[in-house]
């Protein structure tokens, strides 16, 4: 799976929100105050989304529709799977053992870790 920038991902988690294909205009409007972002910039990024296999693209009429090719659990159970292999050899022992540092887990995060492992939690 390709990584995504953070703005990419941050384009990513708009669109996975939103029910149906967008256009880059109906993201212009979303990212326009908060990032000063326009049409060119949020189209350069569909572009790239699209070349990552992360959307697809429908031309219709004069405009691009963008729709989810990739689904928000289908890329963070990837980059989860990519950084456990990168960062700890595939060692699922390694991972737990850094976090499971002194202080480094609460004690409600611990019980929600041992109700997941037992095969009752839903994450």
């Amino acid at each position: 799976m390709n990584r995504l920038s953070d703005s990419e991902f941050t384009i990513m988690q708009e669109i996975w929100t939103r029910s149906g294909p967008v256009t880059a205009g109906g993201l212009v409007e979303a990212f326009s105050e908060r990032r000063g972002w326009k049409i060119q910039t949020v189209s350069t990024f569909l572009t790239r989304l699209v070349d990552k296999g992360m959307l697809t693209c429908e031309k219709h009429g004069g405009q691009n529709l963008y729709r989810v090719a990739v689904s928000e659990a289908d890329y963070r159970a990837g980059e989860t799977r990519d950084f456990l292999r990168e960062v700890h050899g595939g060692s699922v022992q390694s991972f737990f053992a850094a976090l499971g540092s002194p202080g480094s887990l609460s004690g409600a995060e611990i019980e929600e870790l041992r109700r997941w492992l037992d095969g009752e939690g839903t994450k």
